[in-house]
């Protein structure tokens, strides 16, 4: 009996592991010395015409966001239509540098890990420069073109617009990517009750309770998942799939932040000095908005604002449901591992970049 139990649950379970395996996995060490994992597809032959690919997934995400498995991997696809692919693994997430759950005095001398002190304006300030500048060096291209999803669209959206006059970016691909929290719903009401929980940590151990609840992911059809990912368009095993392989550990500071921006809806660095969304306008590079027609996190109405505010004359906005012609109303996570979103959202953001 117990054998039989133990055969039954690995059945179960094996499908929670990736299919994918990129080529090459390189590391771009940041000024202040972390080290920021960059999972690359890499064509046999790489075209002068297409310009390198950075993806930067979102909120306690990996690389896999982009690349889950064969027939949900964003990544995959461009890589197979002769684009050089890179995924950004933040710090703190994945393979890239993973922090200690206190400041330890001098982690590079004890091997310990850095203190998990970082947040959003990390990110913008330090993490995507030194990848952008890695890849250009790395390619011997001047331009890149950046993906982001969620939190990854909206660091897109913060170093745009402090660098508009940036000649490192050709095109800006935004996927269910809020520029502001404004618009109260029962989503951000939700999340808002776990305020205060986590203030005193330094560390949150959100992938030890994604991993902890992956086999009941979609299949009990909670509150969060409707939040997060609109069981209409994401199977149950998928969800499980993400849930024990995408998520990630988060630092204290950064979800903080998040926090911040739900309660007063302004997109805000940490000090209040920088409001993020005044700067969409100065924004210049081709940019495409892409969200789920029913996203709890960026609703319609949010991308329809950032679309209005963004300063380029070379933008697309689109909605993903029933009604604009796709095969499903996508949520959050839906446009990067729907069940369709390879015949859905895939083609629209290659043949954006084709076109740019």
């Amino acid at each position: 009996m117990l054998l039989l139990s133990v055969v039954t649950g690995l059945q179960g379970c094996f499908w929670l592991f990736p299919l994918t395996e990129p080529t090459e996995v390189r590391f771009a060490t940041t000024p202040d010395n972390w080290k920021l994992a960059l999972h690359r597809y890499k064509p046999e032959k790489i075209s002068a015409e297409k310009e390198p690919l950075l993806l930067v997934p979102g909120f306690a995400s990996n690389r896999f966001a982009f690349d889950l498995a064969r027939d949900r991997s964003l990544a995959l696809y461009l890589y197979e239509r002769g684009y050089d692919v890179w995924m950004l693994e933040l710090r703190g997430a994945g393979e890239s540098t993973t922090p200690a759950y206190f400041d330890m005095g001098d982690w590079a001398r004890d091997g310990i890990g850095p203190p998990p002190n970082y947040n959003f304006d990390t990110f913008v300030e330090i993490d995507a420069p030194t990848a952008i500048e890695y890849i250009r060096f790395e390619t011997r291209n001047e331009k890149i073109s950046w993906i982001g999803h969620s939190l990854g669209g909206m660091i897109g959206y913060a170093y745009l617009g402090l660098n508009p006059d940036t000649d490192a970016i050709r095109t800006f691909v935004a996927l269910s990517a809020p520029s502001s929290f404004k618009l109260k719903s029962q989503a951000l009401n939700f999340l808002l009750q776990f305020k205060g929980t986590v203030d005193w940590q330094p560390k949150i151990y959100t992938r030890l309770m994604a991993q902890s609840m992956a086999n009941n992911l979609g299949w009990l059809d909670t509150r969060f998942d409707a939040i997060i990912w609109n069981n209409e368009v994401i199977d149950a095993r998928t969800m499980s799939m993400a849930g024990y392989n995408m998520v990630t550990n988060l630092s204290g500071p950064l979800f903080n932040q998040m926090v911040g921006w739900m309660e007063n809806g302004e997109f805000t660095s940490a000090d209040n000095a920088i409001n993020y969304a005044d700067n969409l306008d100065r924004i210049r590079v081709p940019t495409l908005l892409v969200s789920g027609s029913v996203d709890a996190l960026c609703p319609p109405l949010v991308t329809r604002d950032t679309y209005e505010k963004i300063g380029t004359i070379e933008k697309v906005m689109r909605i993903a449901g029933k009604a604009n012609g796709f095969t499903g109303d996508y949520g959050h996570m839906g446009v990067v591992i729907g069940n369709r979103a390879r015949e859905d959202i895939y083609p629209v953001v290659f043949n954006w970049l084709e076109q740019h």
